[in-house]
């Protein structure tokens, strides 16, 4: 078949290598200069099963919004909330109920195992060689937060994901150079968790995926898709859509142009993050793979030869404004763990970028209402975690097979509660 992938993002380009792979007519439409360009390009890199509960976790302490993030980072609210985003916050604070907390879960847990595997396979079978370290360090500062973390912990127990609660001593036996390690409660290690330079891969996979015969178009605007009297993609500057047997969309939040014209309502919000990256100075003083403060919500990455911090969160504004106030906090949060570890703030790169997420955490994949248009988007802060496993998943629904991973619960027509 004949298939449009619009957006370059590490979604997209995943999407596009597995539909090649099922040996698919590929173009990935993408409306800036290259590949990973956005939410891919200077992420957090992490890969982490212990960050894979749903959103609508119902043992979060408080049932605002507001107080969830914060328990991610510090949130700002550039604007006044807009409607949509009122009926997105509407539905999350609905979508806590336990039994559609447990079925996303599990939903959730399948399909991160699932994708985790599945980059380990692409990543062999394409030999991509990629910046990627493993392990993740939770730093845990009181007593009253390592009581409010132990609902999050059991329901990470019971999805099988391994972690282990350590004190701060035995942290410095997995993180030598980690510092101020007198102030800390406690810690939890999760082995299975990694590290991976997200826009490395998608660059590797891309340049697999044209071998393949992907054809990438770049400086691309999808401006509307068309459905009589065929399916096309209208281009922003050509005079003629071209024609596909299928679009999948992996790009945008909801308010996407190529989504307008369709009236597809899809539950996603745009939680902008902040990241820090620089060069590592000195070896011995910088992280061995992950370290989170469950105090700020910050976390601090190794990157090869780099040190990445990546922290706070905004709702609304404008994405291209940065708050010195959060780039700042990213400052900070380095220099107090890792003291001496990097070169800053001479040729450090501040990076600001949105990631769309549902109401309930989890990701939209599969059919729209329009047939021959697909979803693959709203993975939020896991795509990089989420896209192999998501991408072979959508492959699947296209040929009509049944996927490794049940869908139920990732339809873009779901509600909460």
């Amino acid at each position: 078949m004949k298939i449009a992938v619009i957006g370059a993002g590490i979604i997209g380009i995943t999407t596009a290598y597995e539909l090649a792979c099922d040996g698919h007519e590929v173009t990935v439409l993408e409306k800036t200069g290259a590949a990973a360009e956005s939410a891919s390009f200077a992420n957090a890199g992490l890969v982490a099963p212990s960050g894979m509960l749903p959103l609508s976790m119902p043992a979060w302490p408080v049932t605002s919004a507001l107080h969830f993030f914060r328990s991610l980072g510090q949130v700002a609210w550039k604007r006044k909330i807009s409607s949509p985003e009122l009926r997105w916050l509407w539905q999350w604070s609905h979508a806590g109920q336990s039994d559609t907390f447990l079925a996303n879960r599990d939903c959730l847990q399948h399909l991160y195992a699932y994708s985790q595997d599945r980059m380990h396979q692409i990543a062999a079978a394409a030999q991509l060689e990629y910046e990627r370290s493993t392990g993740q360090l939770h730093l845990i500062h009181s007593e009253a937060a390592h009581k409010t973390l132990q609902p999050r912990l059991a329901a990470l127990k019971e999805a099988g994901v391994a972690f282990l609660e350590i004190q701060p001593e035995d942290a410095k036996k997995i993180e030598p150079a980690l510092q101020n390690t007198e102030t800390l409660h406690s810690a939890i290690h999760f082995p299975n968790d990694e590290v991976g330079n997200c826009r490395q891969y998608a660059l590797l996979l891309k340049n697999a995926a044209q071998k393949m015969g992907v054809r990438f178009a770049f400086n691309t605007t999808a401006s509307h898709i068309e459905v009589t009297p065929n399916l096309a993609v209208a281009i922003h500057g050509d005079p003629v859509a071209r024609t596909y047997d299928n679009v999948v969309i992996c790009t945008g939040g909801p308010s996407h142009p190529a989504l307008a014209p369709l009236k597809i309502r899809l539950p996603i919000a745009s939680i902008s993050g902040y990241t820090l990256s620089a060069a590592i100075r000195e070896p011995l003083n910088a992280p061995r793979s992950a370290v989170t403060d469950m105090n700020s919500g910050i976390v601090i990455t190794r990157l090869g030869n780099r040190i990445r911090v990546s922290g706070g969160a905004e709702l609304g504004g404008n994405p291209a404004t940065q708050d010195p106030k959060a780039v700042q906090s990213l400052y900070k949060a380095l220099q107090n763990h890792f003291p001496g570890a990097a070169h800053y703030p001479s040729g450090t790169q501040i990076w600001k970028g949105s990631r769309n997420i549902t109401f309930d955490g989890l990701p939209v994949i599969g059919a729209s209402e329009i047939p021959g248009v697909w979803l693959n988007l709203g993975h939020g802060p896991h795509g990089w975690g989420l896209s192999s496993g998501a991408a072979r998943v959508l492959a699947d629904l296209i040929m009509k097979k049944a996927p490794a991973v049940g869908t139920e619960h990732l339809r873009a027509d779901r509600r909460p509660g």
